[in-house]
């Protein structure tokens, strides 16, 4: 099996594809993102990043919901894009509450995790942040720059250094792709 470095490093290249393409909209995005999330298993398992780990297993299905999702709405309309109705935002706040405190649980539970608390948090925004992304609501891009940068911290302290690397240009490009989304839905007048 290739070293954890060598998986990080490719696994840092494809997630950087992914939100390249997610930024222009591109339905590209969803097959780096399935790259992506494989290598990132592996690389989350062999550095005892549980909840991590099982995410990028959601993850897989919610980037094959989000391929099929796009699909769909671009045969419709030109560009999936939509503004976040104020529900999914109370949805979206409350859902993530709920899964951050059944991650910690059984991360403190069931894992010898000394990361509970944050792999927790990041674990259950990204699951949220994904769904809303996979539905083409723009407000996804703030909840993945709140989730980026409590990730940032914790790559650094398992030494993932890549993937540190990464977030922290995520955080960067994720308000780029909120601007850039923005400028386009107001091109589209009825959705703003």
């Amino acid at each position: 099996m290739p070293s954890t470095q060598s998986l990080e490093l490719f696994a840092t290249l494809a997630g950087f594809l992914n939100i390249i393409l997610c930024i222009r909209a591109n339905i590209w995005n969803w097959f780096f993102g399935i790259v992506m999330v494989v290598l990132y298993a592996v690389v989350f398992y062999q550095t005892k990043l549980y909840a991590d780990m099982g995410f990028q297993c959601v993850a897989l299905v919610l980037q094959f919901y989000g391929l099929k999702r796009w699909s769909e709405k671009l045969k419709l309309e030109p560009t999936p894009l939509k503004i976040t109705p104020k529900k999914i935002w109370w949805i979206a706040l409350s859902s993530t509450m709920v899964l951050f405190g059944a991650i910690a649980f059984l991360l403190a539970r069931y894992t010898d995790s000394n990361t509970v608390l944050i792999d927790a948090a990041t674990t259950a925004g990204s699951l949220v942040a994904l769904w809303m992304q996979a539905n083409a609501w723009i407000g996804h891009w703030l909840l993945w720059i709140v989730v980026c940068s409590a990730s940032v911290e914790m790559y650094l302290i398992k030494n993932l250094y890549y993937t540190a690397g990464l977030f922290f240009i995520f955080i960067i490009l994720n308000g780029f792709g909120f601007y850039r989304w923005r400028a386009q839905l107001r091109l589209t007048k009825e959705n703003w």
